[in-house]
């Protein structure tokens, strides 16, 4: 039985942000070519094939598109990339700030690796990140909760009470994070 990683396939081209001068299809050949060329040069560094990958989307956010990559089966990680409407840049700036905020606390995700592509064939960011199992992604989808992945992937809305709780943490953790990244800034 195939694991419930997330949205599905099919379905990430449904969750596009787009500006009003952008075509649909123009994006979505857009990022299935920025993902075709992060696989060639996976393929030309660790000496794999098409074959040896299975990519899943099964997530997305107004920054970003969430896929992710299982290689030979068993090996996962997630690779985040850039959403159409979204600055080129932006990414980065994200991948930089997770990056610097890992060496604070253990708890947030520590990219492993950026990427950028500006050519003919493609325009477009992404970065890799290791991938959490069945992770939850805390959210607003017209009030705050989470999505769960399984059994089914859904959209679960907190209580007042869990809101309250969840909304306390993470102005807690965000007050700790620019804390000690302000301390480390001072102290370099």
């Amino acid at each position: 039985m195939k694991d419930n990683l997330g949205l599905g396939p099919g379905g990430d081209f449904l969750y596009l942000e787009l500006n009003d001068n952008q075509s649909l299809a123009k994006e979505m050949n857009n990022i299935i070519m920025v993902l075709r060329s992060y696989l060639l040069q996976l393929c030309d560094d660790r000496d794999l094939s098409f074959e040896d990958f299975d990519l899943e989307f099964i997530n997305y956010g107004r920054t970003q598109m969430v896929y992710v990559l299982t290689i030979k089966g068993n090996e996962r990680y997630t690779i985040l990339v850039k959403q159409p409407a979204v600055e080129y840049g932006k990414l980065k700036e994200e991948y930089d700030n997770l990056h610097r905020l890992s060496k604070f606390d253990s708890n947030v995700i520590a990219p492993i690796e950026y990427r950028a592509y500006d050519n003919d064939m493609c325009k477009g960011e992404l970065f890799v990140t290791p991938y959490m199992y069945q992770a939850r992604c805390i959210a607003s989808d017209r009030d705050w909760g989470m999505y769960i992945p399984e059994p089914e992937y859904r959209f679960e809305e907190f209580s007042k009470e869990q809101r309250f709780f969840v909304n306390m943490c993470m102005i807690a953790k965000l007050v700790y994070l620019s804390t000690v990244s302000k301390l480390a800034s001072i102290t370099a």
